[in-house]
C-alpha cells in the first residue's frame, strides 16, 4: 500500500488563484478550441499519459464518475453521473485523449451513477459493460432506466451482470468484486464494490454502499486483503455509510467524497468526516476541489486538484 501522497494538488491552487483575474479578463475573447491550444502548448492541458497510471474522480455534481488510465492504452469508466453531466465528462475524455474503453462499470442502477452513460458510450464505446445482478424487483421501472436498458442492448456486445469473487483485468489494472455479497432490499445496498490495483496502490471504490454491505464485506474478507490506498467514500458521505468497523479495516491513506455543491441531502455528513478526521484520514471533495486525479507510479501516489 502507497504510504506517500504528495501535497501537490495545493499548488496547482495556488497557482490558480493567482492567474484567475487574468483569466476571467481575457476569456471573453478566447474561444474554448483556442484555449485547448493555449493550455497543451503551455504544458497544463490536463492530460496525464506521460503519467503511467491515473485514477481520476471527475467532479460530476451529486453523482459519481471515475475514470481509471492504463500505462498500457486502456481505459476504464465506472459510473457516468446524471444525463446533465455527460457533456461535461465527454469533454473530459477528449481532453485525456480517450476514445474507447476497454470495461465500463455501473455500480448500480440509480441515475446519479448511470444517468448520463448512454450519451457518452454514443461517443466513447466500450467493449464490455459490467453491472452488478440485481433481483427484478428492486430495478427501477422508469423511462430512463428503460432507455439505458434498450440502448446497451443494441450498443454493447459484451454485457456482463457480475457478482460478488468476480475479477476483471485490464493491462496492469486488477478489479475485484468484493459485493454485493447477497440480496438487499435496499437497492444502494446492491452496488458494487470493487477493489482497483494499480501495482502496490490499491482503490476501493464503493458505489452507495451502505453499513450493512460493508459489514458483509468486513466479515468475510481478509483484513490485510481490504487495506487499501484510497478509499472512494460510498453514497457521497451519508451518514448510513462508511462506518467505523470499515474504516478501520481499510485503513486508507487518503478518501475521496463524490458530492454536489449545496446539495439537498447535507452529503456528506457531520458523522462521517468525523469518522474520517479522527483517524487522520486526509479527505479531498469534489465540490470543493473539482476533479481529483491520482498519479500512480511505482510506489508513490500523488495527488492533483
Amino acid at each position: 500500500m502507497a504510504k506517500r501522497i504528495s501535497k501537490k494538488g495545493n499548488i496547482i491552487i495556488i497557482f490558480t488563484a493567482i492567474v484567475v483575474i487574468a483569466v476571467f479578463l481575457i476569456s471573453a475573447f478566447i474561444s474554448e478550441s483556442q484555449w485547448d491550444k493555449l493550455f497543451e502548448k503551455a504544458g497544463i492541458s490536463g492530460v496525464t499519459d506521460s503519467c503511467g497510471m491515473s485514477v481520476h474522480f471527475i467532479d460530476v455534481g451529486q453523482g459519481d464518475c471515475t475514470l481509471i488510465k492504463l500505462e498500457s492504452g486502456e481505459n476504464i469508466l465506472i459510473d457516468s453521473g446524471e444525463d446533465i453531466e455527460a457533456e461535461k465528462v465527454k469533454k473530459y475524455l477528449k481532453k485525456e485523449k480517450i476514445d474507447s474503453l476497454e470495461y465500463c462499470f455501473v455500480t448500480h442502477p440509480h441515475t446519479d451513477h448511470f444517468g448520463g452513460m448512454t450519451d457518452i458510450l454514443s461517443e466513447v464505446p466500450a467493449k464490455t459493460l459490467v453491472m452488478p445482478s440485481i433481483p427484478a424487483e428492486l430495478l427501477p421501472d422508469d423511462d430512463e432506466y428503460t432507455d439505458f436498458k434498450s440502448f446497451i442492448s443494441k450498443n454493447i456486445s459484451n454485457i456482463i451482470y457480475t457478482k460478488a469473487g468476480e475479477e476483471f483485468t485490464a493491462g496492469d489494472a486488477k478489479l475485484e468484486i468484493l459485493g454485493p455479497l447477497k440480496d438487499n432490499k435496499d437497492l444502494n445496498a446492491m452496488s458494487l464494490v470493487i477493489k482497483l490495483t494499480l501495482g502496490n496502490s490499491s482503490f476501493m471504490i464503493c458505489g452507495d454502499s451502505t453499513e450493512d454491505e460493508e459489514r458483509d464485506i468486513t466479515e468475510t474478507y481478509d483484513p490485510d486483503f481490504l487495506r487499501c490506498s484510497v478509499l472512494r467514500v460510498g453514497h457521497h458521505g451519508s451518514e448510513k455509510s462508511t462506518c467505523d468497523e470499515w474504516l478501520d479495516t481499510l485503513a486508507p491513506d487518503a478518501a475521496v467524497i463524490s458530492v454536489g455543491r449545496n446539495n439537498d441531502f447535507s452529503h456528506p455528513s457531520s458523522e462521517t468526516l468525523a469518522r474520517l478526521d479522527n483517524r487522520g484520514i486526509r479527505y479531498y471533495r469534489t465540490d470543493i476541489c473539482g476533479d481529483i486525479v491520482f498519479i500512480v507510479q511505482d510506489d508513490r501516489i500523488e495527488v492533483l486538484y
